[in-house]
């Protein structure tokens, strides 16, 4: 699956993204559509790997931004070869917006179960996820990407938390929720990915400080055109 041997800084693949849009003409919303749908095809690779329930069903946290829109086509591209989801959003509806609402608005078209972090305690937050995650084999962190500068904050930290302490593996897309993407460095608290799906090219800070213990392997998604066109 790794396509390329770039490893970018995250100010470069935001870079990226805005070169696609704006040189070759991709919308947005389909550089999203491609990079959920090339993490779908994998997590249905991992799964035929490790079957343990039939058919699987899969738990995608998600944030309120693009990658939470990256979660929410992954969900759909899974509903296209049988296999369910959950979907639980660190946030409140109205916070969804750009590309990842149309694709919420598609998925909740489609009666895919979703459920948003509105004014639950923590504990009952809790209790949802670890419920939800008890239906499921697989988790897909979608919640955090690499715009995180500091500490994941509420609701971020009580999911991540929740996530980690759960005996389930876990696929991040693009980055683990919590990791800084430039440096290394594992804020309190970060996603432990058994794998990490990272769109375009290998982020500068997966080879430094104390990545490794979270990303897991790691294999490169491409966005539907070749990344070192993007490169400036």
């Amino acid at each position: 699956m790794k396509r390329n041997n770039l490893t970018l800084s995250c100010e470069a693949i935001r870079n990226c993204d805005q070169t696609a849009i704006e040189r070759y003409h991709i919308p947005g919303v389909v550089l999203m559509e491609n990079a959920g749908r090339g993490a779908a095809e994998a997590i249905i690779d991992y799964l035929k790997e490790s079957p343990s329930q039939d058919p699987p069903r899969v738990l995608i946290v998600a944030g309120t931004g693009n990658n939470g829109g990256d979660g929410f086509v992954v969900a759909r591209q899974l509903d296209l070869h049988g296999i369910e989801s959950e979907i639980l959003i660190c946030g409140p509806r109205e916070k969804v917006g750009g590309d990842a609402r149309v694709n919420l608005d598609i998925i909740e078209a489609m009666g895919l179960p979703v459920r948003f972090f509105c004014d639950e305690s923590d504990e009952a937050w809790n209790a949802i996820i670890e419920t939800t995650a008890g239906q499921c084999v697989l988790i897909v962190d979608a919640m955090l990407g690499t715009g995180l500068t500091g500490p994941p904050r509420e609701p971020f930290s009580t999911t991540i938390h929740a996530i980690n302490r759960l005996d389930k593996p876990v696929i991040a897309l693009d980055i683990p929720s919590g990791l800084n993407g430039d440096t290394g460095e594992a804020y309190d608290p970060t996603i432990r990915a058994d794998l990490t799906l990272t769109f375009a090219a290998m982020k500068t800070g997966f080879g430094l400080g104390d990545a490794h213990q979270y990303v897991g392997d790691i294999f490169i998604q491409p966005i539907g055109i070749r990344t070192d066109y993007l490169v400036k």
